[in-house]
């Protein structure tokens, strides 16, 4: 059960992650994240069922990993001029609303496109130990370069200064559109990367994958302290596990409910996450 809560938390780190910093630069809630993870996992399937002629297994992955990471980031371009388009309109609930519109374009498109049951993904690790020593690991290797990208670097800097105020950003030179921009790049690139390690795991995937994820990664981040990345991280990884030791205990049918719950309880206690002192404006 450890294991097991620790990948899927993995998975939800990452998506909160995504839902963090987004909120963090521009105090938006991307709820089109979650579908970005479902179309990672499809599009690295697509990739993988191309069969290119004399490519080796590894050749293959490495070419459809590439591929889902550049299509993800693309896709998060145009998921970023969307909202910029909308948000010209000086609506300030329409960015939230176009997030769910463009959500639901995107499920009922992939519903009609791949159909409603579950599809196998082509690169399965056979072996157990496999699946757990290479998800857990990469999945790990993504977080710290993300907590590091964040923190430690000068465009880390940008965009916690671009969540903090625009127009004075502006005014010591740093283009606050092309910050925004690359974060929604990134992040959306990690969030196709995350479902592909997701399809790869679980070996199949389905057109509704992204929406509980999604609200799961969401939820992990409320938990931890939204626009704060470590409490990401950490709420990311908690409510793996008290999924996994949920589920184990109480049985699978119980595990939204005890997660859900769990949420409830936190705000009750601490309506701004549990680490959400950390965060004063910034990420």
């Amino acid at each position: 059960m450890l294991l097991t809560g620790a990948i899927i938390g993995s998975f939800y780190a990452l998506m909160a992650c995504g839902y963090t910093v987004i909120y963090g630069t521009v105090r938006l809630i991307n709820f089109a994240h979650g579908d970005v993870y479902m179309l990672g996992a499809f599009i690295g399937a697509a990739l993988l069922g191309l069969r290119l002629p004399a490519a080796q297994p590894i050749t293959a992955v490495a070419l459809s990993v590439s591929g889902t990471i550049l299509a993800a980031g693309l896709i998060g371009y145009l998921i970023r001029w969307i909202f910029s388009r909308v948000k010209s309109r000086k609506t300030s609930f329409s960015p939230m609303i176009a997030g769910v519109g463009i959500s639901l374009v995107i499920e009922n498109g992939m519903l009609h496109a791949w159909g409603s049951n579950a599809i196998r993904f082509p690169a399965q690790l056979p072996d157990n130990f496999q699946k757990i020593v290479l998800t857990l690991g990469l999945s790990i290797a993504l977080l710290i370069a993300t907590e590091l990208w964040v923190e430690k670097t000068k465009f880390g800097a940008a965009m916690r200064a671009v969540g903090i105020d625009h127009d004075a950003v502006r005014l010591m030179g740093i283009s606050v559109e092309r910050v925004i921009f690359i974060v929604f790049i990134a992040f959306s690139a990690i969030a196709g990367l995350t479902g592909y390690l997701a399809g790869s795991y679980y070996g199949s995937i389905q057109f509704l994958m992204g929406f509980m994820l999604g609200l799961k990664g969401f939820t992990a981040a409320v938990i931890g302290g939204i626009g704060n990345v470590r409490g990401a991280l950490f709420g990311g990884w908690f409510l793996g596990l008290v999924e996994a030791f949920g589920g184990g205990y109480l049985g699978t049918q119980w595990t939204d409910v005890v997660v859900f719950s769990v949420l409830i309880f936190t705000l009750v206690l601490k309506p701004n996450g549990i680490l959400g002192e950390a965060v004063v404006e910034r990420m």
